[in-house]
C-alpha cells in the first residue's frame, strides 16, 4: 500500500529519500490511508534508485499511476504479476510484494548494515522484529566469526576465582 500510495512530494531528489508518511486524505477502501502501525519515516534512497525515478514520466500525481492518472490500488497486484511473468522468474508464485520487503530487509542486514537503522527505515516498532531476520545472515554462527574478528585485548589483569566457568 506504501508503494501504490507514493505521491511525486513524498520524494525528496534532493536529498535522495523518501517519506513514507499517513495520508488521511487518501481513501483506501473506503477508509483513510494510514501506514501499518502509524510507522511514519523516511528511507534514504540509492542514486540508482533516483536516476530511475528521474526517468519515469510525470503524468499525475501518482508516482506509479494507472493509464488514466489515477491511484494504482484496485490493479497494483495485476500489474505486480505482469511484472513477473515479464520478468521469466522460475517460481513466481513464490513473489509478493511483501517477499520484496522482506529481500529487502535481509540485503540490508547481509551487507552491514546495523539493526537499529534496518529497523528504523523497515517501520519495525520494535527491534526484535527486525532481529527475526538475523536467521538470513549467518545466525549463530556469523556471530562466532564476528567475535573472532575481534582484536585480541591482551590478558586480563584481573584473575577470575575458581568457581567462575571460562568461556574461551
Amino acid at each position: 500500500m506504501e508503494a501504490a500510495t507514493l505521491e511525486w512530494d513524498d520524494i525528496d531528489l534532493g536529498n535522495r529519500l523518501v517519506h513514507i508518511h499517513n495520508k488521511p486524505h487518501i481513501m483506501v477502501n473506503r477508509e483513510p490511508f494510514f501506514c501499518k502501525w502509524g510507522s511514519q519515516r523516511s528511507i534514504p534512497l540509492k542514486l540508482s534508485v533516483i536516476k530511475l525515478l528521474m526517468s519515469l514520466p510525470r503524468t499525475s500525481n501518482w508516482v506509479f499511476p494507472t493509464g488514466n492518472g489515477k491511484m494504482r490500488f484496485n490493479n497494483f497486484n495485476r500489474e505486480f504479476d505482469r511484472a513477473k511473468m515479464k520478468a521469466g522468474l522460475s517460481r513466481p508464485q513464490e513473489v509478493t510484494p511483501h517477499s520484496l520487503r522482506h529481500t529487502w530487509i535481509s540485503q540490508l542486514l547481509a551487507n552491514g548494515v546495523d539493526l537499529k537503522s534496518v529497523s528504523a527505515m523497515a517501520g519495525h516498532r520494535n527491534r526484535s522484529t527486525t532481529a527475526g531476520y538475523a536467521h538470513l545472515i549467518g545466525g549463530d554462527e556469523k556471530m562466532h566469526l564476528d567475535i573472532a574478528k575481534l582484536p585480541d585485548f591482551g590478558k586480563c589483569t584481573r584473575s577470575v576465582p575458581a568457581n567462575h566457568a571460562v568461556n574461551s
